[in-house]
């Protein structure tokens, strides 16, 4: 797990932007320990992240025990938000997978209201293969290659 602050989070992460290339940002709670011991795939995915923060309370509190205290909670949700804000800043393109239709329509209309500078390249909700790359997910991963996000 990364100690940081969440101004640190947000740093690492536009770090990883600027130096291009895939980058896979986790913020592991307790769900997520339970799933690392038993999804083989799960923990490979962990193994090869960029950055890792404690997302959870619970990570938080049993680092300040191991004696290995991190700074703070660097929630998921709030630290999208906050790297949102960041690429609205500068000027960096976003792109949205995955979710229900209306649930990621609504959400982006919000996120639109909120950063109005925001740059979004495109949005998708593909149906999940678990074996194989299917249809929907192609059609995704070539929208995301074809609009070329930043995050």
């Amino acid at each position: 797990m990364h100690v940081c602050t969440m101004a640190e989070a947000v740093r690492a992460v536009m770090d990883l932007v600027d130096r291009g290339g895939p980058a896979l940002v986790v913020t592991p709670n307790v769900d997520h320990l339970v799933l690392l011991e038993r999804d083989a795939e799960f923990d490979d995915a962990y193994a090869r992240s960029s950055l890792r923060v404690a997302d959870g309370a619970p990570l938080v509190l049993l680092a300040r025990a191991l004696r290995t205290p991190v700074p703070q909670r660097v929630a998921g949700v709030d630290l999208t938000v906050a790297v949102l804000a960041e690429a609205e800043r500068r000027h960096r393109s976003v792109f949205f997978l995955g979710g229900q239709p209306e649930v990621l329509d609504r959400a982006v209309a919000s996120l639109r209201e909120r950063f109005p500078g925001l740059r979004v390249t495109g949005t998708a909700v593909p149906r999940v293969e678990l074996d194989a790359v299917g249809p929907e997910e192609q059609e995704a991963l070539d929208a995301i290659t074809r609009t070329k996000p930043d995050l």
